[in-house]
């Protein structure tokens, strides 16, 4: 059942032992799929390709998606209500996703390899 959240605990646990932090992270995923917005597989393609993601008025966060070269990009931030939250450099985010999918993939074998691909997009995207 891909509403199932175990995954997302693990990614959390893993992000907490890795000491990525990813407190934003986690609560905008977690919001998203409470509200049905999109799926997390989704939202790391949506990620290779360089766009952020809105869950809702005031949550969401910022990637280069195309207004600034993606060589350039260190930085994505994140919005929790009306505050812009503390940015994460473009390496945490893309550890913290990596984790996240590592987790998801363990709990949904079936689309691993889509997944995989897009990590590795992503991965390429802001490689430095």
């Amino acid at each position: 059942m891909k509403n199932d959240k175990t995954w997302l605990i693990m990614a959390k646990e893993q992000f907490d032992a890795q000491g990525l932090g990813g407190a934003d992270f986690y609560y905008l995923i977690e919001t998203m799929l409470d509200s049905g917005k999109m799926s997390f597989p989704q939202l790391v393609v949506d990620a290779a390709n360089g766009h952020g993601c809105t869950v809702r008025e005031g949550l969401g966060y910022v990637l280069d998606q195309d207004w600034e070269p993606s060589t350039l990009f260190d930085e994505v931030s994140f919005f929790i209500g009306e505050m812009e939250g503390p940015g994460l450099s473009i390496g945490e985010f893309v550890a913290l996703v990596q984790v996240a999918s590592e987790a998801y993939c363990a709990s949904f074998p079936t689309d691993a390899d889509a997944l995989k691909r897009n990590v590795e997009k992503l991965i390429h995207r802001y490689q430095r």
